[in-house]
């Protein structure tokens, strides 16, 4: 999130190559989000990626603030996950000797999703960093609500009829 901000401030005074490196971080973020499993991080991510670039811009001395609290936020996020899962144990069930281990192949083409999530938020992208139409608080909200085209890895869903 350091690098982040300093390259947020190294790149001001050149703002195509703000916003191409804020839609690579923000890709990147989400690329985070389909290759692991790990939910909290890429969220905190993607936020990372969205604000301090945007608050660079904006507002410089709030953007060292929100860097910081947000590497505070995400250890104190990781820390408290830690716990919770060492005193609530996952209950699975290990499988046996008896059962052949089945190694399930991805349900998913990943490079589609980063398209899709990419086509979602490139937009406002655009209206905040072009236009300066679109306040953070909306493009926090539309990053985490696309990240549930990460989360729907079940098949085709078919919309129902209209008539």
């Amino acid at each position: 999130m350091l690098l982040a901000l300093w390259l947020s401030a190294l790149f001001v005074p050149y703002p195509v190559v703000m916003f191409l490196a804020v839609c690579l971080a923000v890709l990147l973020a989400y690329d985070l989000q389909l290759r692991t499993d790990d939910l909290l991080l890429s969220v905190f991510a993607v936020i990372a990626a969205l604000l301090i670039p945007y608050l660079t811009l904006n507002s410089p001395a709030i953007a060292d603030v929100i860097a910081f609290w947000l590497m505070t936020n995400v250890f104190i996020a990781i820390v408290a996950s830690w716990i919770a899962f060492w005193v609530f144990p996952n209950q699975e069930t290990t499988p046996s000797a008896s059962q052949p281990s089945v190694q399930a192949a991805p349900r998913y083409n990943r490079a589609r999703r980063l398209f899709r999530l990419a086509c979602v938020i490139i937009p406002f992208l655009v209206g905040a960093f072009v236009y300066g139409m679109v306040t953070p608080f909306a493009m926090v909200f539309a990053a985490i609500q696309s990240s549930q085209f990460v989360a729907n890895t079940g098949s085709q869903t078919k919309l129902p009829a209209l008539c």
